[in-house]
């Protein structure tokens, strides 16, 4: 009988401790991928501000060389001012799945990616 009672014990025992590593396991794998979303959105961001200081200096460069084309510098804001209205009505009211469908599954995969164990 008391065999019994330590077999029980030991199969609890080693319950409770299967448990708790499976709850550390998904603590660790939570914080993996929450640390590999943040960083991936700050390397993100950095990249996007960077890209946007590009973007606006070749904007002003080329609404300056307009302007000159055209003979008033205002006229080159507003040529390049309209090109982007264009371009955005065309973005709004055309088909965005270009640009929904890859960033939904950017997000799904970075979710989801299971890496592999290093050796």
């Amino acid at each position: 009988m008391e065999e019994q009672a330590t077999s029980l014990e030991s199969l609890a025992q080693k319950a409770a401790t299967y448990t708790k590593t499976n709850i550390d396991l998904f603590r660790l794998k939570s914080v993996d991928k929450i640390s590999d979303a943040g960083s991936e959105i700050v390397t993100k961001t950095v990249f996007v501000l960077i890209l946007s200081l590009i973007a606006i200096l070749v904007n002003f460069g080329l609404a300056f060389w307009m302007g000159d084309l055209l003979g008033k510098t205002y006229y080159g804001f507003f040529s390049v001012a309209l090109f982007y209205m264009i371009l955005l009505l065309v973005i709004y009211y055309g088909k965005t799945k270009w640009i929904k469908v890859p960033v939904k599954n950017a997000i799904i995969n970075n979710l989801l990616d299971e890496k592999q164990p290093q050796p």
